[in-house]
């Protein structure tokens, strides 16, 4: 792949750090097992996978929070019960706030099904050839992923699929628990937002927490509607589904806002 002119300027300042910590391994001796293969501890390879990193922190978190606006805008019936929840959440001590708020986990994973920003998820590359029971044979090299959009859209894991239901994932057993069952954090075989269970996204709790703190602050300061519904809310980029440029989202600051 070639660099750009902006990622060689990055690879620039991370390149020198890299290398130290690199020699610093190899005196302390304690490299995981998990990164023992050379080729993958080579400097370009370690700074490229760091710029992979930081592209996708800094992206992923604005398109997930863009979808999660539009879908408040476009059902507006689920914002007064959330603020209800933010506000008594507010009310607990520091370090239990964000912990238990079903309706906004539920929220979120609902947001992410509707919209889940790719149509692949756990894309891999088969080592060797593979052959299902059907008698479908992948021969090595291949690329294979898991068709994640279809799959949140299917009757096989969902009632109604087609239909936006933000309480979808409330239990009624999530009733005076500290912390709902089930988070939008959640891996599962009918939602591979994040990943394979094995190997799910890392930063999924950091997303999780900050659109949390963003949302608790829009609702109860805020109300917001789409400057037109009507438009197109997505566009496509190879197998990506984002939010359509030049959408445009219209705040008003509440009155008793504080």
């Amino acid at each position: 792949m070639a660099w750009s002119g902006a990622m060689k300027k990055i690879a620039g300042h991370i390149r020198p750090l890299v290398i130290q910590r690199l020699r610093d391994i190899e005196e302390k001796k304690t490299l995981p097992e998990s990164s023992t293969t050379p080729r993958q501890r080579t400097v370009e390879r370690i700074v490229q996978q760091m710029i992979a990193l930081t592209f996708a922190s800094a992206h992923q978190l604005p398109l997930v929070l863009t979808f999660t606006i539009y879908n408040l805008c476009l059902h507006p019936e689920y914002i007064e019960p959330l603020t209800e929840e933010i506000r008594s959440m507010l009310s607990l001590p520091e370090e239990m706030q964000y912990k238990n708020m079903p309706l906004m986990e539920s929220f979120l994973r609902e947001s992410a099904r509707v919209n889940p920003l790719d149509a692949l998820s756990i894309q891999r590359k088969v080592m060797k050839p593979f052959t299902f029971s059907s008698g479908e044979t992948i021969p090595q090299g291949n690329i294979i992923a898991v068709p994640q959009d279809a799959l949140m859209k299917s009757p096989r894991y969902y009632n109604d699929p087609e239909t936006f239901d933000g309480f979808r994932f409330v239990l009624p057993e999530d009733r005076g628990r500290e912390e709902p069952r089930m988070k939008y954090t959640d891996v599962s075989s009918g939602f591979p937002f994040w990943g394979a269970s094995k190997k799910a996204c890392p930063g999924r709790w950091y997303v999780s927490a900050s659109l949390k703190q963003i949302l608790a602050h829009l609702l109860t300061k805020y109300e917001f509607k789409l400057a037109d519904d009507n438009k197109a809310l997505t566009m496509g980029y190879t197998t990506m589904v984002i939010p359509r440029h030049g959408m445009r989202v219209l705040l008003r600051k509440l009155e008793k806002s504080g």
